[in-house]
C-alpha cells in the first residue's frame, strides 16, 4: 500500500499539466504512466491501459483529465470539488469521473481507490454495458461520445464486501503489475460494472440527463453501419442544417465525427476480439471497400488494422511494416 502524502509529492512532479488556451489545465495519460513507472519502479515500456492508485491527491486547485477517473472510499470521507460543486463522499461510495469533468480535492480525511482507464479502452470493457438502457449505460455513451459532458455518476454501495474485495484485489495486482495485469483488471472491471448495473439501479446522475441526446447516441450506436445524417434528421423531425447545428452545441463534434468515433471503436473490438478479417470488419462499418476503412484507420492510429491487431494482442511480436 502507498501512502498518500507520497503520492501527493510524486504527483506534482510528476504530472505534466497543459495549460495553453485552457482555463483549467489537463492531466495527460502519459503523465499517469510517468507516475506509475516511478512509484513502482516499471521500466518506460509500461503501457497499460488501467492503473490503479491508493489516494492519489493532486494538488491543483482545479483540473481534467484526457481519460476516465472511478473513486472508491475505502474509508472515512472526503470532500471532492466536481465542476465548481463541492460534494462530500463517505465509506462505500463509488464515482465516475468523464474526461471533461472539472475537479479537485482540496479535502481528504479517508482513504480511496481511484481506477484510471485510458478512454480507448472504455468501447472493448463495457461493450456489453454500453449497449443498455440502464443509468450507467447512458452514462457511458454519453462521457464516451460527447466532448462536453461534465456529469458524474455515483453509486451509494455502503458494506458492499465484495466490492470492496475486488477494489483491494485490484490494487494489489496493480502494485505487482507484470504484462498480464491489464487484461486481468479489465475482466474484473466488466464484473464489476455488471455488478453495478444489475444491483444499484438508484445510481445518481449529477446533471440532468438529456433525453433527445440519449436518442442520438443510441441511434449513432445501433445503427453505425448505414445511418446518414439525413436518416438521422428524418428520425428526429429536424432539417438537415438544423440536425448538424444541434449536434456541434450539444454533443461537441459533427455527425461525421461522432459517427467516426463509434466506428473506430466498434472496429477496435472486432479487431481485438473477433476472428474477422479486415475485409469483413470493413464490410461491417458500413465502408464501401476496405481500402478505404485501412486508409481511414491508418489515419486516426499511425497504422493499419492489421498492424493494430498485432500490436496489441501480441506486444512483443514484430510488426510488419504497412503495405
Amino acid at each position: 500500500m502507498t501512502n498518500g502524502k507520497s503520492n501527493q509529492i510524486l504527483l506534482n512532479e510528476f504530472f505534466d499539466t497543459e495549460s495553453s488556451k485552457r482555463f483549467v489545465p489537463m492531466i495527460t495519460w502519459e503523465s499517469v504512466l510517468q507516475y506509475i513507472q516511478t512509484i513502482h519502479h516499471h521500466t518506460a515500456d509500461f503501457k497499460h491501459n488501467i492503473i490503479v492508485l491508493e489516494n492519489p491527491t493532486i494538488s491543483q486547485s482545479e483540473h481534467t483529465h484526457s481519460f476516465f477517473e472511478m473513486v472508491y472510499v475505502l474509508s472515512g470521507n472526503e470532500t471532492h470539488l466536481i465542476n465548481q460543486h463541492p460534494k462530500r463522499f463517505y465509506t462505500g461510495d463509488l464515482y465516475i469521473l468523464p474526461p471533461p469533468a472539472h475537479h479537485a480535492l482540496p479535502e481528504n480525511t479517508g482513504n480511496c481507490i481511484a481506477i484510471l482507464i485510458h478512454p480507448d479502452a472504455f468501447e472493448n470493457i463495457f461493450s456489453g454495458i454500453l449497449n443498455g438502457q440502464d443509468c450507467l449505460g447512458e452514462f457511458l455513451k454519453n462521457s464516451i461520445y460527447r466532448n462536453d459532458s461534465e456529469t458524474y455518476l455515483l453509486f451509494h454501495t455502503g458494506q458492499n464486501e465484495e466490492l470492496r474485495s475486488i477494489m483491494m484485489q485490484m490494487l494489489d495486482l496493480m502494485a505487482n503489475a507484470d504484462d498480464y495485469t491489464d487484461r486481468v483488471l479489465t475482466g474484473m472491471l466488466v464484473l464489476l460494472f455488471t455488478s453495478l448495473s444489475r444491483t444499484h439501479q438508484d445510481a445518481l446522475r449529477t446533471a440532468p440527463g438529456n433525453d433527445r441526446n440519449n436518442e442520438i447516441l443510441s441511434l449513432i450506436y445501433e445503427q453505425y453501419d448505414t445511418i446518414t445524417l439525413t436518416a438521422l434528421a428524418e428520425r428526429l423531425h429536424y432539417t438537415v442544417p438544423y440536425c448538424s447545428k444541434y449536434l456541434k452545441n450539444h454533443l461537441g463534434c459533427n455527425f461525421s465525427e461522432l459517427l467516426g468515433r463509434i466506428r473506430f471503436q466498434k472496429a477496435e473490438s472486432f479487431l481485438l476480439n473477433s476472428d474477422m478479417t479486415v475485409s469483413q470488419i470493413s464490410q461491417t462499418l458500413g465502408y464501401e471497400n476496405p481500402e478505404n476503412f485501412t486508409r481511414a484507420f491508418k489515419h486516426r492510429y499511425r497504422m493499419t488494422p492489421s498492424q493494430y491487431r498485432i500490436a496489441q494482442l501480441s506486444p512483443y511480436a514484430e510488426i510488419p511494416p504497412p503495405d
